[in-house]
């Protein structure tokens, strides 16, 4: 089977609404509603895969180490880490500096973990950015 790339990453959210706010705050864009099946389609940067939010009825709230995560990544994650302190979105877990550049994570109201990581200390490895 030929994998061609990522088509969508969903996390299951209690209400949309908030759910919307929230991502909204941390960067990501909406792109559109399907109220009919409860998702919101929020976009990745400029990049084609999306972040769907789903409502679900039932689910559990759990932040565990082994929980699933969506690392987005950004230019400066000390910037970033600013950025969510004024939104009063505290990180779930210290700054980390992995070989490439450091990594944050913070969590949704329902458990969901996403990260913002960048590559300062070997920007050939991040993005290019577009003028």
């Amino acid at each position: 089977m030929e994998i061609l790339g990522i088509d969508n990453i969903i996390f299951p959210v209690g209400e949309m609404k908030q759910a919307v706010e929230f991502y909204e705050k941390l960067g990501f864009k909406l792109k559109f509603r399907v109220d009919t099946l409860d998702v919101s389609v929020m976009a990745i940067g400029s990049e084609s895969p999306n972040l769907l939010l789903k409502k679900e009825s039932m689910f559990a709230v759990k932040i565990a180490s082994d929980r699933i995560r969506l690392w987005v990544e950004v230019p400066d994650v000390q910037v970033a880490a600013k950025e969510l302190k004024t939104h009063q979105i505290p990180l779930v877990t210290k700054p980390l500096q992995l070989p490439a550049g450091w990594v944050i994570e913070v969590t949704d109201p329902w458990g969901n973990i996403v990260g913002f990581a960048d590559h300062v200390l070997q920007p050939q490895y991040g993005r290019i950015k577009k003028s």
